[in-house]
């Protein structure tokens, strides 16, 4: 028995880490709860005297509420997970599909509309980062 807690313990402190920016919680509130046993996930409400930088280097994936932040925060995150190969995934609310091609030539690796993003958000999650989630149970 201790071995299989030792083992489930392993398994834990492996899911995958999801770094959240947003400049509110209320998207990050409706996240899955069946998501939150599978990632990792790290709430940062951006602010002035919040510094992103050492917070994305160890992430499997960022996700942006530019619903909040607005799109231009995703250049500035673009450049700093450049050399990182870290995807990042946006959550917005545009349906118009030029301006979510802009968000894919500016470095985003998925998109999700904020009014359907709860119900699809895992498996993004998966897409995105494949080799993780196949490590879920």
């Amino acid at each position: 028995m201790a071995r299989f807690a030792q083992n489930l313990i392993s398994l834990t402190e492996q899911k995958p880490s999801i770094l959240f920016l947003s400049a509110s919680s209320a998207v990050f509130d409706t996240i899955p709860e069946e998501c939150f046993t599978m990632y990792n996930f790290h709430l940062l409400k951006i602010t002035p005297k919040n510094s992103i930088n050492e917070r994305i280097s160890n992430k499997d994936l960022v996700i942006i509420d530019t619903y909040s932040l607005g799109v231009d925060f995703l250049d500035k995150v673009s450049e700093m997970t450049a050399g990182l190969k870290i995807p990042i995934l946006i959550i917005d609310d545009f349906n118009d599909q030029i301006i979510i091609g802009k968000m894919f030539d500016k470095g985003a690796k998925g998109y999700l509309n904020i009014d359907e993003y709860g119900d699809l958000l895992k498996s993004k999650i998966q897409k995105l980062i494949p080799k993780l989630g196949m490590m879920i149970l």
